[in-house]
């Protein structure tokens, strides 16, 4: 039992780093269309959504899981 949970927690830190990377990368997109435009352009309004449904349905996990380990 204790092996399974923490490899789901050590993918659960892979997941995270990967989508702190995607952030960082696109970063650079969101900065220059607010430098240059002045307001975000479509595909910097996706990333946005991307990247608040990811960081919730991380924090649900992170929740959902820390409900599990203490039954």
């Amino acid at each position: 039992m204790k092996v399974r949970t923490m490899s789901a927690l050590l993918e659960l830190i892979m997941g995270l780093m990967e989508l702190l990377q995607a952030i960082f990368d696109s970063k650079k997109q969101i900065k220059h269309d607010l430098r240059l435009k002045g307001k975000l352009s479509k595909d910097s309004k996706i990333i946005l959504l991307i990247w608040l449904f990811a960081i919730l349905f991380l924090g649900f996990v992170v929740w959902f899981d820390m409900v599990l380990m203490n039954s």
